[in-house]
C-alpha cells in the first residue's frame, strides 16, 4: 500500500554533465522523497541504432512505500530494502545507493531497445513503472521472494528470475561486473514483457530467453554512460562461441528443431534472433510471427505447435530461411576468444579481476583479412585518443593500445599486447566447432609488455625472436604518474617494428628489428591483449573499420537508422493484408529493405516508400488505419480502472467517436458515455465513467483518418484480469459467518493446491479451521465459500484469514488475505 507522505520531494537527478556526485550510501530517510508520477520524471537519451547515451536522468529514493507497478498487489516490502524509482522503473534493493543508479541507467537505456525489440510499449507505462528487485545476495532475494509469495528463492542454477505471478524480475549479483549487468537488463525484458501482454507464456523459449539473452549482450561504457545491447560478438559472456559448441555438438539442429526442444539451449536461441533480427526483411517477417503469436496467446502445451505452425505461415519460403540459417551458422567465425581468463569488458576497454592466475591472462582478437572477412565486430570503436596514431589502414600492420592505469597498482603487474598470433594445429580446429579441450600454451606470438609500470619487454613465445627491453624515459615515466595514461602505437616495417609511446606531451620512440620470417608472422597473424596481476583497462586500436556511435537529431533504435522505419513496418504489414489488391506491394518493399543496410540510400527510399504509401492509401481499405496507420485502441487499466487507450503513431490526427456501455450484474439497462475528440500523434488515455457496480463494458469505437472509416467493437471486464489473484469477503449474522474467495487465473497451465479458512479467536465459531482442495483452470474465476456456526457465548471481535496454498502451472505459491 502507498503511503502519504507530507515530506519534501526529493528527485535525484543524473546528468550528463554538471551533476553532483553520487552518493556511496542509501539516502537517510530524512531525504525520503514522496512518490513522482512517471510524468514528473525526465529521462533524455539519444538513440544510434542498437547503441544509447544517457544525458540526464531523475532518480528518486522513496524508502518503504511501494510504488505503482505492473506487480501491483503483488509485491511486497522486505527487511533492509527499499525502493527507488525512475520513469519508467520501479528497484527494490538493498545495495547501496551508487548500485541501484547504475542499474536504473542500465535499465533507461534499455527501455527504447525493450520498445524496438517487441514493437510496443506496455499499456499504461505512461502512469505505471515496471518492477524490479536486485538483492545483495542469493540469500537476501530469496527472502524477498519469500515475502512476495513464493515457496522458493531463485532456482539454483539461475543467477536471476522473472515471475509469472507477479511480472517482476529477481536479480543478486555475481563475482563478474559484466554478468552484474547482464542480468538486470535480461530479467526486466521478461518483466517488461509480461507488462506489454500480461505473461509470457505465450512465446516458446527460443523467443523468451532468446530475445532475454540477446539483449543482455551488451558493451557499457561507464565513463560516456553509453550502452550497445544486441552485440553479437564481444569478448566476456561469449554467446556466439556458445551457440557453435552447442550446434555442432546437437548435430547442427535447425529452426524448427531448435523451436520444437523446450531444452534450454541459450547459444542456439542467440543465434535464431540474430539471424531473424540481422537481415531487414526477415526482421519483418519476424515481427509479423511475434505478433501473431501473441494475439493466438497459446497455453503452455500449445505454445510449441502454434508457434512452429505461424512461422511456417509468416515466413514466405521456409526452406530457403532454413537453409539461410544453416548458412549463417556456418559462416561465423568469433573475433573474440578468451584463452585464458578472467576478462572484463567497460567500453571498449578490457581488464581482468584481481586473482591469483595460473597462466598468463590473455584474450585473443581475430583481425580483419580483406573484403570476405567474416569479422562482425558490432559495438562501438573506441573514442579517438591523441595518444594513439597509427600510420596505416592495415590491423596487421598498425595497431596501438591505450592503458589507463589503476593508480594504486601503477607499479607492479604486467599488461600489454601479442602480436602475430599463430594458432597451434590442434587449437585452429578446436576454434571451427568448439568441440572438445584447447591447448593455448601451444600458440605463438611476439609478447610487448609493460612491467611494473617502467619496463617495457619483448619477447617470443614459442617463437624465435631477441629479447629486448626499455625503461621508459624519466619525462615519459612522470606524465604517466600524472596523467594514468600511456598509448602505444605500433607499425610493423619489413625490418622492425617501430613503437610510440606517449603519456600527456611527452614521447618515447623505439625500434624492435624483425627478421623475414618474424615480419611475415606479425603481418598476417593476429592479436591479444595481456595483462597479469593488475586491473588496469586496455583499449586495442585496430583499424578495423568500426566507427564511434552516430547520433542524429531524431533518435533511431532500429540497427539500420532508418527515420521511416515505423512508417516502413506498417507498409509491410499491410501489403501482407492487401496482396490482392496491390499484387506489386511485397516485391517493391523487399526491395527497399535490402537496401536499408547502406545509408546512402536512405532518401531515395523513403520516395520510393512515399509512393507505395499512396498507392495502398488509393486502395481505400478501411483496415489501413490500423496496418498503415498504425492506430490502435483497446481497453487498458490503471489502479483497477478501465479506460480506453489510444495510440496514435502517425504523422496524421485520427477522429474519435465512441459509444461506451456498462453492464452490471443485472439485467438493467446499461449505462453509457459518449466519446469524440481529435487525437494527434501520440499515446491518448481517454477516461470512463465506470459506474460502481458495472461487471462488464462495450465500446463502440469509430475511427476516421486519411478518408477512412473503421469501426472496432471492443468488449473487456470492468475489473481486469491478473493472473492468480485472491480475494476475500465476510458476512455475519446472528448465527453464521459466512466466508466467499475467488481465486483467478492463471494465464497458462493447471494448478491445484488447498484452500484456508481460519477463524480468530478460535472459540467464537464452532470448528475454527477448515480446508478445501482446489483446481484451476487458465482464465477461469474460481468462487468458494463456507460457513461457519457462531458461538453463541463469544461477544467480541472477530478476525478470518483466507490463505492459497497453491502450486500455479508447476510454481509454489501461497497467498493470503486478512479480514
Amino acid at each position: 500500500m502507498q503511503r502519504n507522505t507530507t515530506l519534501l520531494l526529493l528527485l535525484l537527478c543524473l546528468s550528463g554533465c554538471g551533476a553532483s556526485q553520487p552518493q556511496t550510501d542509501t539516502p537517510s530517510h530524512s531525504q525520503l522523497a514522496q512518490i513522482p508520477a512517471p510524468s514528473q520524471q525526465q529521462v533524455d537519451i539519444q538513440v544510434a541504432g542498437r547503441t544509447s547515451r544517457l544525458l540526464a536522468m531523475d532518480i528518486a529514493f522513496v524508502g518503504k512505500q511501494i510504488p505503482y507497478t505492473y506487480s501491483a498487489g503483488k509485491i511486497a516490502n522486505s527487511p533492509d530494502y527499499n525502493w527507488w524509482v525512475s520513469k519508467h522503473f520501479a528497484i527494490q534493493s538493498d545495495l547501496p545507493a551508487e548500485k541501484v543508479r547504475l542499474y536504473l541507467e542500465l535499465l533507461e537505456l534499455s527501455y527504447p531497445q525493450y520498445v524496438e525489440l517487441f514493437g510496443a510499449e506496455p499499456p499504461n507505462i505512461e502512469r505505471q513503472r515496471i518492477a524490479v528487485v536486485y538483492g545483495s545476495s542469493r540469500e537476501r532475494v530469496r527472502e524477498a521472494m519469500l515475502d512476495d509469495g513464493f515457496g522458493r528463492g531463485v532456482h539454483a542454477t539461475a543467477g536471476g528470475e522473472t515471475m509469472y505471478y507477479n511480472r517482476a524480475g529477481y536479480s543478486f549479483p555475481s563475482h563478474r561486473q559484466q554478468h552484474q549487468r547482464y542480468i538486470v537488463i535480461h530479467e526486466t525484458m521478461h518483466a517488461f514483457h509480461m507488462a506489454l501482454s500480461g505473461h509470457s507464456n505465450w512465446a516458446p523459449n527460443w523467443i523468451t530467453e532468446g530475445l532475454a539473452d540477446a539483449i543482455a549482450s551488451h558493451v557499457y561504457d561507464p565513463k560516456r554512460r553509453e550502452l550497445t545491447v544486441m552485440v553479437f560478438d564481444r569478448a566476456p559472456m561469449n554467446y556466439l562461441q556458445l551457440g557453435l559448441e552447442q550446434y555442432y555438438a546437437g548435430g547442427m539442429p535447425s529452426i524448427e528443431q531448435i523451436n520444437d526442444n523446450p531444452a534450454l539451449k541459450r547459444g542456439l536461441n542467440f543465434f535464431i534472433i540474430h539471424f531473424l533480427l540481422s537481415d531487414p526483411l526477415r526482421a519483418q517477417y519476424f515481427a509479423l510471427f511475434r505478433d501473431r503469436l501473441m494475439a493466438a496467446n497459446p497455453h503452455s502445451d500449445a505454445t510449441l505447435p502454434t508457434a512452429n505452425r505461424l512461422l511456417k505461415e509468416s515466413f514466405p519460403d521456409w526452406p530457403a530461411l532454413e537453409a539461410g540459417f544453416a548458412r549463417f551458422v556456418r559462416e561465423l567465425s568469433p573475433s573474440f576468444y578468451i584463452a585464458y581468463g578472467p576478462w572484463e569488458q567497460d567500453g571498449s576497454s578490457y581488464f581482468i579481476r584481481s586473482g591469483e592466475a595460473e597462466q598468463l591472462p590473455r584474450l585473443d582478437i581475430r583481425l580483419p583479412s580483406g573484403a570476405n572477412s567474416q569479422q562482425v565486430m558490432d559495438f562501438p570503436a573506441p573514442q579517438p585518443s591523441p595518444l594513439i596514431q597509427l600510420t596505416s589502414a592495415s590491423p596487421h600492420l598498425a595497431s596501438g593500445l591505450l592503458i589507463e592505469f589503476v593508480p594504486e597498482q601503477l607499479q607492479r603487474g604486467q599488461v600489454g599486447l601479442a602480436l602475430g598470433l599463430q594458432l597451434a594445429g590442434h587449437n585452429q580446429a578446436f576454434r571451427q566447432q568448439f568441440q572438445g579441450e584447447a591447448d593455448n600454451s601451444l600458440d605463438s606470438y611476439l609478447s610487448l609488455q609493460l612491467v611494473d609500470g617502467r619496463y617495457l619487454k619483448i619477447q617470443g613465445h614459442n617463437l624465435l625472436a631477441d629479447y629486448a627491453a626499455f625503461a621508459l624515459t624519466p619525462a615519459v615515466f612522470a606524465a604517466l604518474q600524472a596523467s594514468n595514461q600511456l598509448g602505444i602505437s605500433l607499425a610493423t616495417e619489413p625490418d622492425h617494428l617501430q613503437i610510440v609511446l606517449r603519456s600527456q606531451t611527452q614521447v618515447q620512440r623505439l625500434r624492435y628489428p624483425l627478421n623475414p620470417a618474424l615480419y611475415q608472422q606479425l603481418s598476417q597473424g593476429d592479436i591479444s591483449l595481456l595483462a597479469k596481476d593488475v586491473s588496469h583497462k586496455l583499449a586495442p586500436y585496430l583499424n578495423d573499420g568500426r566507427s564511434t556511435a552516430s547520433y542524429q537529431a531524431q533518435n533511431l533504435s532500429n540497427p539500420w537508422q532508418f527515420a521511416q522505419m515505423p512508417t516502413l513496418r506498417r507498409a509491410f504489414v499491410s501489403c501482407q493484408n492487401l496482396k490482392a489488391l496491390v499484387t506489386d506491394c511485397q516485391p517493391r518493399l523487399a526491395s527497399i529493405l535490402r537496401q536499408l543496410p547502406n545509408p546512402a540510400s536512405h532518401p531515395a527510399l523513403a520516395a520510393q516508400l512515399d509512393a507505395l504509401q499512396a498507392q495502398l492509401l488509393a486502395s481505400k481499405d478501411n483496415n489501413l488505419i490500423a496496418n498503415l496507420g498504425g492506430i490502435q485502441a483497446s481497453i487498458a487499466y490503471h489502479q483497477g480502472q478501465p479506460f480506453l487507450r489510444v495510440v496514435n503513431p502517425s504523422a496524421y490526427p485520427v477522429t474519435l467517436n465512441g459509444e461506451i456501455a456498462w453492464q452490471g450484474q443485472s439485467q438493467q439497462p446499461a449505462l453509457t458515455q459518449t466519446l469524440k475528440q481529435s487525437l494527434p500523434t501520440g499515446v491518448h488515455n481517454l477516461s470512463l465513467n465506470n459506474p460502481a457496480d458495472a461487471r462488464q463494458l462495450s465500446a463502440e469505437v469509430k475511427l476516421q483518418w486519411q478518408n477512412l472509416t473503421n469501426t472496432l467493437t471492443i468488449n473487456a471486464p470492468v475489473q481486469p484480469f491478473d493472473g492468480v489473484y485472491l480475494s476475500a469477503q465476510k458476512q455475519q449474522s446472528q448465527q453464521q459467518l459466512h466466508i466467499r474467495a475467488q481465486l483467478s487465473g492463471p494465464y497458462s497451465g493447471q494448478s491445484q493446491g488447498k484452500l484456508i479458512y481460519e477463524v480468530f479467536p478460535s472459540h467464537a465459531v464452532d470448528q475454527s479451521r477448515v480446508e478445501q482442495p482446489i483446481s484451476f483452470a487458465p482464465y477461469e474465476q474460481l468462487e468458494t465459500s463456507y460457513s461457519f456456526t457462531l458461538s453463541p457465548e463469544y461477544q467480541g471481535e472477530i478476525k478470518v484469514q483466507v490463505v492459497a496454498e497453491v502450486e500455479v502451472d508447476g510454481e509454489a505459491l501461497r497467498l493470503q488475505k486478512h479480514l
